[in-house]
């Protein structure tokens, strides 16, 4: 139960940074200086967790 909402959390998270990084992409919005470096790590660590939970979650 726990995993699950929390695997719909880190979805709706990758969704949003999904919708950021194409704004970024089409230049409706931008960021300063590192405040993309530091979203993009960011994503990177929320993708990994979601996908570890997801492969554990399909093992068993």
């Amino acid at each position: 139960m726990i995993k699950n909402s929390f695997l719909k959390l880190l979805s709706f998270f990758i969704v949003i940074a999904i919708v950021v990084n194409l704004l970024v992409a089409f230049r409706i919005i931008a960021f300063e200086g590192r405040g993309f470096g530091i979203f993009a790590i960011i994503n990177i660590i929320i993708v990994y967790f979601y996908f570890r939970f997801k492969n554990k979650e399909i093992e068993k």
